[in-house]
């Protein structure tokens, strides 16, 4: 198995996991997270396995019980577990789904992080972006 590779830009790494929790009558809900490691952004949940095949991508996986392999995805999972999931009690699926994305827009467009030289997700990555387009002559 490769050894982690460092993002150098966006879209380059991304980092998966899933979460559990469940609804207020018991039933079990399974959240899949996925970040940029790059912009920190939390990208919005696909088919995952046809994308990475049709775009020739590989997945690299992490051990079961070694969180420190991908510290990205494991404090974007903190954030959500602290922030939503340990403090809102979802009555149907559709209800975690709709106040997850909210929590995940929130993250993404207006919570400066440190690590991003207190941008937010997606302004660093529409800077870096900008900054890193080839320039048409």
């Amino acid at each position: 198995m490769p050894g982690h590779v460092t993002a150098a830009c966006p879209n380059h790494v991304w980092a998966l996991d899933f979460l559990v929790d469940q609804t207020a009558d018991g039933r079990p809900i399974k959240i899949l997270t996925v970040t940029d490691e790059h912009t920190r952004e939390a990208l919005a949940t696909h088919a995952l396995r046809d994308w990475c095949r049709f775009n020739s991508t590989n997945a690299g996986y992490i051990e079961p019980g070694a969180p420190w392999q991908n510290p990205y995805i494991e404090s974007f999972n903190g954030h959500l577990r602290r922030e939503l999931l340990d403090l809102e009690s979802f009555n149907t699926l559709y209800e975690a789904q709709l106040l997850i994305d909210d929590w995940r827009l929130e993250y993404n467009h207006y919570r400066p992080h440190q690590s991003l030289n207190y941008q937010t997700p997606t302004e660093y990555a529409r800077r870096w972006r900008a900054e890193n387009q080839p320039r048409l002559s």
